[in-house]
């Protein structure tokens, strides 16, 4: 998961937009561009949960396709323990 460059404060979000190639089931590649978000919700107890959730930018026809983005659109949330993690530490000195 990236991080941002500069520090964030709760609320904030980022974006990571990429690629991927996939074929249909006559094996027609087709290029999709895939977008994942993340937002730091909450800053508490020494820890730092950061939620994310993926969309699906290009429009797609394909039954086959969409079965195979299923798998790719994750969501949820990441808790990262801020006392473990050396460069969150360095940024909270």
């Amino acid at each position: 998961m990236p991080l941002p460059d500069e520090p964030v404060a709760v609320g904030d979000s980022w974006k990571e937009r990429f690629d991927i190639v996939l074929a249909d089931d006559l094996k027609n590649r087709q290029k999709i561009t895939i977008q994942r978000s993340y937002k730091l919700a909450e800053v508490k107890g020494g820890q730092a949960t950061i939620e994310l959730w993926t969309a699906v930018l290009t429009p797609i026809k394909s039954p086959a396709i969409q079965g195979q983005l299923i798998q790719r659109e994750i969501s949820g949330k990441v808790v990262f323990d801020l006392d473990r993690a050396p460069s969150f530490r360095e940024n909270r000195e």
